[in-house]
């Protein structure tokens, strides 16, 4: 059977290279996920209120995940996990796309 890229929440469609490579892996992402949110207390009604900034934000999608990488680069924690500038241009298409 042939793996299809997957749509993510927001519309946008994932690489096969970013889908878990097992139902596992899938389950402990999504929980780790909604973990997250958790934490942050980030439930539906914060979820609509982004939503509903997405016009207004989208023009500046480039500047936003430019700047957010810079940042990244910046410090040796979240840098040592780049594998190089490839990975990083992908992610930043992933991230404009999500």
């Amino acid at each position: 059977m042939q793996k299809r890229p997957r749509r993510d929440r927001v519309g946008g469609t994932r690489t096969p290279e970013h889908l878990p490579t097992s139902r596992d892996e899938a389950i402990v992402a999504e929980t780790l996920f909604e973990e997250m949110k958790r934490f942050v207390s980030f439930g539906p009604q914060e979820a609509e209120e982004l939503a509903s900034l997405h016009p207004l934000l989208k023009p500046h999608f480039d500047e936003i995940v430019e700047h957010f990488y810079a940042v990244q680069l910046q410090h040796e924690g979240s840098r040592s996990v780049f594998t190089g500038p490839a990975q990083i241009e992908r992610l930043k298409v992933t991230l404009r796309n999500w």
